[in-house]
């Protein structure tokens, strides 16, 4: 909504300046509502980029910015940061294209000229590594990775038979093998390595005992819950991001199982009440803004019949905090309505949630009993951030196929002290009679 009380860009300007030193969230919200009413001013969508850039949301600030740039040329300052987000991506050639520009709006600089020199010796050298890679690292990497897979798969076989499994408990080398038979992109990217411990968690929470019906919230390209149904297990799988139901519909043509897929918002759960055994929510609910957890927490105990559980797994940190973060990679499609419009993200939600707020803002959303809280996150190894391609890309290609050994091994249950951003926290919940 605008607000009646700013007539002129200049005012919402000058309101967001003040609000920027104490909140500057407030101020970007200002900038939004005026950028919405006043769409051609310049200088709101300026200072809206640059919020956009402060808060590292480097697609709308570029989406600003390039808006700005429609109507006034634009200045070395704005070229600059369009040249960092764009270095920031790897993105070589556009950082190249940007700082050309920086220069002929200053002329001619030492500093910037070696900066560009540089970048574009980065650009080439890009040029040829791709080539390399293409050409010869490609099939040799391709087999060092399927020679990786097998040993991983194989240790998995003896840590499941040296453990003295219970009879009808989750074993991960035969959810592997399933993984390996049916999943498309298993070969490229095998199991990742904190979904391997919720797999873990979720099946011998849910999925034991007699066939009952279950339901899976922001499943994505997670097989799992396919598995789930070739243990005789009734599923539906919902999620409001259309990307993964292709994949899942051809995985479960080539198994067969019987699966059923809803679009919907977890917000509010297209379900009547008690309609399942149990759910789980694997690292989605941190996704939803605003006051959208406890929604979903509130949704998913009316669903849930009598005496049903819920496992729900989040990020969890020492400080609880909130962001709009850049994403590298696939997010997903998001549904528009009943429609199957897709509308690529390039940004996420993302809560990393304190042990006290995990419990006053999902466990407290209802009456739940309480039956398990644990965290989990690597020992004295960091092998969750060597597995960020993004950070370290030699060590994380090297790792990826052992993500779900390295899982057993190094993702363990820890104590609430101490988190981190690469610890998870589960809740296994269960609803009263």
């Amino acid at each position: 909504m605008t607000n009646p009380k700013f007539e002129t860009p200049a005012d919402y300007l000058q309101e967001a300046s003040r609000l920027a030193a104490t909140d500057a969230s407030a101020a970007g919200n200002l900038l939004e509502q005026g950028v919405e009413r006043f769409p051609q001013s310049t200088d709101l969508l300026a200072h809206l980029g640059y919020y956009y850039y402060k808060t590292g949301r480097y697609s709308r600030a570029i989406g600003s910015f390039q808006r700005c740039s429609e109507t006034t040329p634009p200045d070395a300052g704005i070229c600059a940061l369009m040249a960092e987000m764009a270095h920031s991506r790897r993105d070589s050639e556009t950082a190249l294209l940007w700082l050309q520009r920086q220069q002929e709006q200053e002329g001619f600089s030492p500093s910037l000229s070696r900066r560009i020199s540089r970048i574009r010796r980065r650009f080439y050298l890009q040029k040829c590594v791709r080539y390399l890679r293409k050409f010869l690292l490609s099939p040799l990497s391709r087999f060092c990775k399927w020679i990786l897979t097998y040993l991983n798969w194989l240790a998995l076989c003896l840590w499941d038979g040296f453990s003295k499994k219970k009879e009808n408990q989750f074993l991960l080398s035969r959810f592997i093998h399933f993984l390996m038979r049916f999943d498309p992109l298993f070969w490229r990217e095998s199991f990742a390595y904190h979904k391997t411990r919720e797999a873990i968690l979720a099946s011998n929470a849910l999925a034991l005992g007699a066939p009952r019906r279950l339901l899976d919230i922001g499943t994505g390209k997670n097989l799992l819950p396919l598995y789930w149904a070739c243990q005789g297990f009734d599923i539906t799988i919902l999620d409001g991001s259309l990307y993964g139901f292709p994949l899942l519909r051809q995985s479960q043509q080539a198994i067969p199982c019987s699966a059923g897929f809803a679009m919907g918002d977890a917000r509010r759960l297209p379900f009547a009440d008690n309609s399942f055994d149990g759910v789980s929510a694997l690292c989605v609910i941190e996704h939803i803004p605003a006051d959208g957890d406890a929604e979903c927490m509130r949704e998913i105990f009316r669903v849930v019949r009598p005496g049903g559980r819920a496992v729900v797994t989040v990020e969890t940190a020492a400080i609880f905090s909130d962001q709009w973060m850049e994403v590298p990679y696939e997010i997903g499609y998001q549904a528009q309505g009943s429609s199957l419009t897709k509308t690529k993200w390039e940004e996420v939600f993302c809560r990393n949630y304190s042990p006290a707020e995990m419990m006053n803002r999902l466990a407290a959303a209802a009456p739940w009993r309480i039956v398990e809280v644990s965290y989990y996150d690597d020992g004295a190894i960091p092998v969750r951030r060597w597995l960020d391609p993004f950070r370290n890309s030699w060590r994380a290609a090297l790792l990826r196929p052992l993500q779900p050994l390295l899982s057993v091994m190094f993702y363990r249950c820890k104590s609430s002290e101490n988190l981190t951003p690469s610890s998870i926290g589960c809740l296994i919940l269960e609803k009263p009679f």
